[in-house]
């Protein structure tokens, strides 16, 4: 077996350590994945994990420096996901260490919707090869080919059967905790070369790795992390949002829709998904709507009506005297369907409009031509063209909600 199935706790186990410390979800996974197949292995192999010894173990240090290592029999491994464009990458300042001395394995999810439901094991990538890397700012990168029948078993006894330099005196002057912290926290100050040292310390020496685990992360910098991280979730959500909902307001351009979004997250939070987020977000987009296609006191009366609550017919009876003429002006613009201009209500029209509510007991007793008028009926059909938008607001509501 090659392959693992993820569950929901595995998952949110990930997130949570992931979310604490800004480390990669994926790799996060990707290392779970790789301790659980170990684990899974016939015990007469003798391949022993000893999470001690990883880095990876040290908030400080998975965050620092990315390091997602196992320890298996006394060798650090270094675990990476592979991304959608087939690579995988690391930071830097691990080329050359202990950390990559037997190489990395790589893990490729089977994704469904957001989240990876399965993984598995497609490749080993030799130590030598990330030397002739991309390199992109502090990272490097390598594209890996993926083999659907890659034996984890063969590499990991392949591994474990290397001889491996002892590293006790590999590194003439060790680390205080004072370096240590620099390290963690602006490891820029320090030259490259003695950050290999660094990390060759810290594999080496249990006492360093204790030293290491009492260094605080400098809260600036985890919280300018989780701020640009955030900041680019909620970028992708508002933009995924604008999509959908920018041909909805055709009067309204992408980027104000985006703002207005924007404006609803600073009242409901980040969270476009969820339904009275999206109820806000379309009553703040209607009224926009409804102020760049009309500058009537009275179809903004309607309008907020309307989003306290009242039909668009209720809104409408209480500004135009005569109840009969807004059914009149209703029937009639039902039969013409969605028209993009008002237009005056024909003789034909109203006619027909009339003998359509004869029909219906409210109004066999009454002399509905009569009661409407004319100038009632135009000026019901005019409100009601203007407050198109309004009539839509709930399906349009159910549409967005339910997506």
């Amino acid at each position: 077996m090659n392959a693992v199935a993820l569950s929901p706790e595995i998952i949110r186990l990930a997130q949570i350590r992931a979310r604490e410390n800004g480390l990669s979800l994926d790799n996060e996974l990707a290392r779970l994945v790789v301790e659980e197949l170990v684990m899974s292995l016939d015990p007469e192999l003798d391949l022993i994990l000893e999470p001690d010894l990883s880095l990876n173990a040290l908030d400080s240090l998975a965050f620092a420096i990315g390091a997602n290592d196992l320890v298996l029999n006394g060798k650090h491994i270094d675990i990476r996901a592979m991304d959608d464009t087939g690579r995988v990458s690391l930071d830097k300042a691990l080329i050359g260490s202990p950390l990559l001395a037997v190489g990395t394995l790589v893990v490729k999810f089977d994704s469904t919707a957001c989240l990876p439901f399965s993984a598995r094991v497609v490749a080993h990538i030799p130590p030598g090869s990330w030397l002739s890397g991309e390199e992109t700012g502090d990272r490097i990168s390598v594209a890996v080919e993926a083999d659907p029948n890659f034996d984890l078993e063969a590499v990991l006894k392949s591994i474990d059967a290397r001889v491996q330099i002892p590293l006790d005196r590999a590194v003439s002057v060790l680390p205080d905790e004072a370096e240590l912290a620099t390290f963690v926290n602006d490891r820029k100050r320090i030259v490259a070369s003695r950050q290999k040292q660094i990390i060759t310390a810290l594999c080496a020496k249990h006492e360093i790795r204790d030293l290491a685990r009492e260094v605080p992360v400098d809260c600036s910098r985890k919280t300018l992390n989780d701020v640009l991280k955030d900041g680019a979730t909620w970028n992708r959500r508002t933009e995924e949002m604008a999509v959908v909902l920018a041909p909805k307001f055709k009067s309204l351009t992408k980027e104000e829709v985006k703002k207005a979004i924007v404006v609803t997250g600073e009242t409901y939070g980040g969270q476009p998904e969820a339904p009275e987020f999206r109820k806000a977000a379309i009553k703040t987009l209607t009224r926009a709507q409804l102020e760049r296609v009309s500058s009537s006191a009275r179809v903004k009366a309607i309008a907020e009506q309307v989003l306290a609550g009242k039909s668009v017919m209720e809104a409408v009876k209480g500004l135009v005297k005569s109840s009969v003429a807004v059914d009149i002006a209703s029937a009639i613009k039902t039969k013409r369907g969605k028209v993009e201009n008002f237009v005056a209500a024909t003789a034909e029209e109203i006619g027909f409009a009339i003998k359509q509510l004869s029909l219906q007991p409210a109004y066999a007793t009454h002399s509905t031509k009569k009661e409407a008028g004319v100038e009632s009926i135009n000026e019901a059909l005019e409100l009601l063209s203007a407050c198109q938008i309004l009539e839509d607001l709930d399906s349009l509501e159910r549409e967005f909600i339910e997506s």
